[in-house]
């Protein structure tokens, strides 16, 4: 009977208090530690690959336009001396 007296007093404490009784929307839900820590170095690992990604693609971006500029040269040299 003791446990029901508790378990009715706690229930009735957020009504109680009001607003200020109201729980935060949490951003890590009840993780443990080791949780949290594999979320984060998967977060670390997943941002590392993407800077990686992104400065590969502009590495290869200016590696396509070198080779244009290259290739349109050339071809400009060849219609010069056929006409």
């Amino acid at each position: 009977m003791d446990m029901t007296a508790i378990a009715g007093r706690q229930a009735a404490q957020p009504e109680a208090r009001g607003s200020a009784g109201r729980r935060r929307i949490a951003l890590w839900p009840n993780l443990g530690v080791r949780s949290r820590q594999i979320a984060l170095i998967t977060l670390l690992v997943a941002i590392v690959v993407a800077i990686t990604t992104v400065a590969n693609i502009a590495n290869m971006t200016g590696v396509i336009i070198s080779r244009t500029e290259v290739q349109a040269r050339q071809l400009a040299d060849q219609i010069q001396y056929a006409v």
